[in-house]
């Protein structure tokens, strides 16, 4: 057996025990797909160096490749040239970050807050490994130009550079305020853009005339500054509220300059203002009042505004009164009165074995009489009524507290036995069983089956639901739904499928028009579907034609083309 035995400290290999022979150590060309034309290279010996070139994208891990006992090295002999990760001063990456980047790879950035530019940045990869068309993000700042005119104070005191987001509050002295605000103190924010959010400027308060209609020849008033004072007159029907308006922080005062002559809210006792009331009245305005229920006179009465502010030809409302009482097997709870005033209220309770049991409570009301009186009537029970069932014995027209009957169901109906039941003191017959059918298998709907198999019979409140044939719909809008319930015996609901419309060719052609968007053929619309059609080669439609018709229920109002 040969064995093939190294020989340290030599270039050579013994190639079997049976035959004493070393052979030199080669490197053949390299089997790198990396390596640009790999076959140009000769069979070199242990030791020797060999220049090389990487394919694009790749570049050599050293300048010259040299041939090992473990052949070629160093291994790999090529590596991918790559970007690391873009580092850029007061930004951020979008997205999710890589942990390099291959040749004419695209990544994108966007500035910190309060940095520019605002809207992201792309760079790329270049062959040299480098990020290129990086721009660097610079501080955003806004700069307050106005500090002394009309500036009381100044918070944060000396500073004029801000940065994005930092704000500055400015305060005016007392005969200025905030431009275009009217506020005299106010915080100004700078924003991503390096501009404020609103100009930071204190200008002089003055007042123009005042736009006021009831000011007699506003017009000849001039602009005046603040704490100036202006003496005026009102249109006729109204007074100056003061002798003079002064200018303000909030425009000319008083407020209102002129106030009409006006009547109060009359305030008349035991009475109430007909219709909408008002907050006041002007002169000969006219309103009504109305007595209380319980007062007098009934009808309403009509006052006037005169010219003094003052209401004239009230008349006072006098009280009217209810006498004790007398209702028919009842009894008055609590103490009585001879007469009780409008609405006062009275409670009585029927003796027992009349109806109502509770309380009843009455009003006297604005005619002098008792509202609400519910007479006292014995308790009974009706002639019960239960379907499916025949009464046993008498049958009475009505039946005494604690009176019992007895019924029985019919034939096939459950609790077919006897049974018995009583009348009790709220006039309730109580022990009462229904007497329940069952269903048999679910009735034909025209256009629509079942959606499950059938039964040979359900019980009651069972549903079956159904589904249309094709290309019809369901009614879905109340009273219509999908679903018949059992119930009692028969089947309940309203089912009902809409028809499709059918379109030919033939009555397309008939009617000179064609399919819009599709050659001619037999179409079916599914209700309240659209198609759209057009005039056949020129004809043209005729007046009041819809060229985009509406499936209903199996009609379709086509459209008519003519030449």
């Amino acid at each position: 057996m040969r064995v093939p035995v190294k020989l340290l400290g030599f270039g050579f290999w013994l190639l079997s025990l049976n035959f004493a022979q070393c052979k030199e150590i080669t490197c053949d060309d390299p089997r790198d797909q990396l390596v640009s034309r790999p076959y140009y290279w000769r069979t070199m010996k242990l030791g020797e160096k060999q220049s090389y070139t990487c394919v694009n994208g790749y570049r050599g891990t050293e300048a010259e490749a040299t041939c090992t006992r473990d052949g070629w090295t160093p291994k790999p002999l090529c590596t991918e040239i790559l970007c690391d990760v873009p580092k850029i001063k007061n930004a951020e990456i979008v997205g999710r970050q890589r942990p390099n980047y291959r040749i004419n790879s695209k990544e994108e950035y966007r500035c910190l807050s309060g940095f520019k530019p605002e809207k992201p940045v792309q760079i790329t990869c270049d062959s040299q490994g480098q990020w290129k068309d990086i721009q660097q993000c610079i501080e955003i700042t806004c700069e307050l130009k106005s500090t002394t005119i009309g500036v009381k104070k100044i918070n944060p005191d000396g500073k004029i550079i801000f940065r994005a987001r930092e704000s500055v509050e400015i305060t005016c002295s007392e005969k200025h305020w905030i431009f275009f605000t009217k506020e005299s103190r106010k915080t100004f924010t700078c924003k991503a853009d390096g501009k404020w959010d609103n100009e930071p400027v204190c200008a002089e308060i003055t007042c123009d005339d005042p736009r006021d209609q009831l000011v007699s020849r506003p017009y000849y008033w001039r602009t005046m500054k603040f704490g100036e004072k202006q003496s005026y007159t009102c249109v006729n029907g109204y007074r100056g509220t003061e002798a003079e308006a002064t200018c303000t922080r909030d425009g000319w005062t008083p407020k209102p300059l002129c106030t009409e002559i006006l009547c109060d809210v009359p305030k008349i006792k035991n009475a109430e203002i007909v219709g909408r009331q008002r907050p006041n009245y002007r002169i000969n305005s006219k309103e009504e009042y109305r007595c209380l229920s319980g007062f007098k006179p009934e009808k309403p009465v009509q006052i006037t505004c005169d010219s003094q502010g003052q209401w004239k030809d009230i008349q006072q409302c006098i009280e009217i009164m209810c006498d004790l009482p007398k209702i028919t097997n009842a009894e008055i709870m609590r103490s009585q009165e001879s007469n009780y005033k409008i609405s006062s209220k009275v409670e009585y309770k029927c003796r027992s074995g009349f109806e109502p049991e509770k309380p009843v409570q009455i009003t006297c009301d604005s005619q002098g009489q008792w509202r609400g009186i519910k007479q006292c009537t014995e308790i009974m029970c009706d002639l019960p009524k239960i379907l499916n069932a025949e009464i046993l014995g008498s049958q009475k027209s009505n039946f005494k507290i604690n009176s019992t009957t007895k019924y029985k169901c019919r034939s096939g109906i459950d609790a077919e036995k006897p049974i018995q039941i009583t009348c009790d003191s709220q006039g309730q017959w109580t022990g009462i069983q229904q007497c329940t059918e069952k269903c048999g298998p679910p009735p034909e709907i025209s256009n629509a089956d079942t959606k499950e198999m059938t039964k040979e019979e359900y019980n009651t409140e069972e549903k079956v639901e159904y589904k249309c044939f094709d290309k019809y719909t369901m009614n879905l809008s109340p009273p219509f739904s999908n679903y018949l319930t059992c119930v009692k015996g028969e089947w309940k609901g309203d089912i009902y499928c809409f028809k499709p419309c059918i379109v030919t060719v033939e009555e397309m052609d008939k009617r000179g028009i064609r399919l819009r968007w599709k050659a001619n053929e037999k179409m079916i619309i599914p209700h309240n579907d659209r198609i759209e059609f057009a005039c056949q080669g020129t004809k043209k439609y005729k007046a009041q034609n819809l060229p985009r018709p509406t499936c209903k229920d199996g009609v379709m109002l086509l459209p008519e083309c003519e030449e």
